[in-house]
């Protein structure tokens, strides 16, 4: 409580100083704390980033997998609907690819 008196007794000017060397030391101390947590924030997003990045190549190959896997099956049906086609061709007679022409036509 002396302090305080003694500041109260003060000149204006010495009661300026004071007043303002607080709030400077204030500004330092949170200025301070602030600069560690943007710190912490950055490498956490930098870490979050690294393994998202990691993670989206992942997808990425197995989206491409995924594709290839498609193209094979697309072109394996048309090998088959090939193959089915020539054996009907074999298996069917004139007359019967005729009459099967008229009624695809009509259709």
């Amino acid at each position: 409580m002396n302090f305080l008196e003694k500041i109260k007794n003060s000149s204006e000017r010495k009661k300026k100083f004071i007043f303002w060397t607080i709030i400077i030391v204030l500004i330092l101390i949170f200025s301070f704390i602030w600069v560690q947590d943007v710190k912490r924030n950055i490498k956490k997003l930098k870490e979050e980033n690294f393994t998202n990045l990691f993670n989206n190549q992942e997808k990425a190959d197995e989206m491409k997998k995924q594709a290839e896997n498609i193209k094979k099956e697309i072109s394996n049906i048309s090998n088959i609907k090939n193959e089915i086609s020539k054996d009907l061709e074999k298996n069917l007679k004139d007359e019967d690819l005729k009459e099967l022409e008229k009624i695809l036509e009509n259709q």
